[in-house]
């Protein structure tokens, strides 16, 4: 059984360990490079990348994207050592 993972999610202010175990999904479609998301508001912010795959930056900072649609987050269990 997967546990439910926190409505709000913000990479920047969470605590790292949590944030490696969300798994996030917009209309069924898993997304990689999630920085926040709210899934009441129904919204997730990813880091953008190219059409080569790279992490697109502007001004030295890396440039995000906001998506909207279903938001479903789920919290992995940890993996023992």
């Amino acid at each position: 059984m997967t546990q439910a993972a926190p409505d709000r999610l913000d990479s920047a202010t969470c605590e790292p360990s949590l944030a490696r175990r969300v798994r996030v999904t917009v209309n069924g479609d898993m997304l990689r490079c999630v920085t926040a998301y709210d899934a009441t508001a129904g919204w997730v912010e990813i880091l953008a990348h190219a059409d080569n795959g790279f992490l697109e930056h502007c001004d030295g900072d890396f440039v995000k994207r906001r998506i909207y649609g279903k938001i479903r987050a789920v919290l992995m269990p940890e993996r023992e050592i």
